[in-house]
């Protein structure tokens, strides 16, 4: 590794010296232009150099990779009832909206249970529209009292009316994550 930032820097220092050179001898006005052009490259290229020199990990230990484990989506519509899926390891996720019907632009909330809470870290919801890109919702879940984990939503608006919604919980354990997934809809007649 360390000799692909040698090379660089020789590439950069040899870049520098040329473009010097060239400026000396042919100083117009679409010569300053390329030249600036050129600079704010060679800048770029330094910096995006040293960022990821320090963003290499030096060993595997520091930097353990992150592991997730995709479920299949819920077989159940979320808009009308409650759904639980099967965790890896024994664990059961049910997922719940107290307030219904779900309308746009209404805060709901997003209640999820875990039968046993084994070292959870943290559990994110993820939402944004099945069939036509609405934008990204993010939102963490907090714990309550009663052992929920609970987060407050407001949906936009579709100008179609209904609209298809996927959700993902991304539930991190120690050891990494797992995405549950579900669908669900607004605005049904």
């Amino acid at each position: 590794m360390k000799g692909l930032f040698a090379n660089m820097r020789q590439f950069l220092r040899a870049a520098a010296s040329r473009l010097g050179q060239w400026l000396a001898r042919e100083y117009t006005i679409r010569n300053r232009l390329w030249a600036a052009v050129l600079v704010v490259l060679l800048i770029w290229a330094a910096a995006m150099m040293i960022e990821t020199r320090e963003a290499l990990p030096e060993s595997a230990d520091e930097h353990p990779a992150i592991r997730i484990k995709r479920l299949p989506v819920a077989d159940c519509d979320l808009a009308f009832s409650p759904c639980t899926v099967e965790i890896p390891g024994g664990d059961r996720l049910t997922v719940d909206f107290p307030e219904r019907p779900l309308k746009p632009l209404n805060t709901f909330t997003v209640q999820a249970t875990l039968e046993t809470e084994a070292d959870i870290r943290v559990i994110q919801l993820v939402l944004s529209g099945a069939d036509m890109n609405m934008g990204t919702i993010l939102r963490p879940l907090e714990k309550d009292a009663t052992g929920h984990f609970r987060g407050e939503v407001v949906l936009p608006v579709c100008m179609s009316g209904a609209m298809r919604w996927r959700m993902d919980l991304d539930i991190g354990y120690e050891e990494g994550y797992i995405v549950a997934s579900f669908i669900f809809s607004t605005g049904q007649n």
